[in-house]
């Protein structure tokens, strides 16, 4: 089976495939059509609304050198005059299989369809970058709220042993103080005692 066929039947299965004038030209509206194909028995009235939907839509046109019956025996569905491709590397290497076949029918629109399709991959690789910076960076910032986090958090430890130092100093006063009343009890217990032995000593004298 002729290759450019086959790859129809594999945009048909993976959904990239709009068979028929109305689902082509519901893709062209939606702007999902890269690629609208006419059967080269298709009526004069389905090519020139495919060529205006193309025109509608931006995508790219192409009269190609199948039937309306080899389509319809690939797609499954009976005879269609219109068909519409929704992907654009599926595009490009259908109409580039075309111009290796017929480069004078085909050439320019298979350069179109290449440049297109080289943009897509381009804009697909800046995405993905962005995305993966965009992951990396929200990594940083995760990294530096934890790090914002074990810094309070030894902050904290540090106040609360600043707050137990602090308390096993205010012991450390009390105790010198309930010491220090301690001695001056010992203190005036030893003037009591003086006083006694002095009183004792009058009253031996007398």
């Amino acid at each position: 089976m002729d290759h450019n066929l086959q790859l129809l039947g594999i945009a048909k299965k993976a959904g990239y495939l709009a068979v028929g004038g109305e689902a082509a030209s519901a893709a062209a509206r939606s702007g999902k059509a890269v690629l609208i194909i006419a059967a080269a028995d298709a009526s004069d009235n389905a090519k020139r609304r495919a060529k205006r939907d193309s025109e509608f839509c931006g995508a790219a046109y192409a009269a190609a050198p199948y039937t309306r019956f080899e389509l319809g025996s690939i797609t499954g569905r009976g005879s269609p005059g219109i068909i519409a491709l929704l992907d654009t590397g599926l595009a490009s290497t259908f109409i580039g299989g075309l111009a290796s076949i017929d480069p004078a029918g085909y050439s320019g629109t298979a350069e179109i369809l290449a440049e297109r399709h080289r943009r897509r991959l381009s804009s697909a690789k800046r995405t993905g970058s962005g995305e993966r910076q965009a992951a990396n960076s929200a990594g940083r910032t995760g990294s530096g709220e934890r790090q914002t986090a074990n810094a309070a958090k030894r902050t904290g430890s540090g106040k609360r042993q600043t707050a137990n130092a602090a308390g096993r100093t205010g012991s450390g006063e009390r105790q010198a103080a309930n010491s220090a009343g301690r001695s001056g009890s010992g203190e005036r217990q030893t003037a009591n005692s003086v006083k006694h032995t002095i009183s004792g000593k009058r009253r031996t004298a007398l």
